[in-house]
């Protein structure tokens, strides 16, 4: 039996982005419910709608919910990060419940992992949807992504592809 989705879902601004790029942004609601973001997420999506990159508007998303963490200090340690990834790992830090982050930034991976906080990407959010019968084939997804510039490691790509059973 799979792990229960935590009750908190926090999702940083590239996973939205990709989600969105490729078509499959009803993956989020229909594998989690809800899912929280950050002023600081909200503004990065606005920033690119700013300069004519098509993102998806947060407020338009009844599924999607609101929260900030309550002191916005970011770390020393933490100065290769953006606002989005500050934002919703002091979030996490702060939440009173267990939850989920929604990551694909490799330090801010790290910096959740360190914290003992859980994590998955855009392509392991894809892989959880696969896995339960949301998505027929991972396979495709994964192309759109990599088409459309998202990073992903070729050893990455197919491990997540024998992972869900499609290479």
């Amino acid at each position: 039996m799979p792990d229960p989705a935590p009750p908190t879902v926090i999702c940083n601004t590239s996973p939205l982005y990709y989600f969105h790029r490729i078509g499959c942004l009803d993956i989020l609601w229909r594998l989690y419910g809800r899912i929280t973001v950050t002023d600081a997420v909200i503004g990065e999506l606005e920033a690119g709608r700013s300069y004519g990159v098509e993102t998806p508007d947060p407020a338009a998303m009844s599924w999607v919910r609101r929260a900030n963490p309550t002191r916005f200090a970011v770390p020393a340690m933490w100065p290769d990060l953006g606002p989005g990834e500050c934002s919703v790992l002091l979030l996490a830090l702060e939440s009173t419940d267990p939850a989920l982050l929604i990551l694909d930034d490799l330090l801010a991976r790290r910096l959740a992992a360190w914290k003992r906080l859980r994590v998955t990407g855009t392509a392991g959010v894809l892989l959880s949807a696969k896995r339960q019968g949301i998505l027929p084939a991972l396979r495709p997804c994964l192309d759109k992504l990599v088409e459309i510039g998202f990073y992903l490691k070729k050893d990455v790509f197919d491990h997540i592809l024998e992972l869900a059973n499609e290479l």
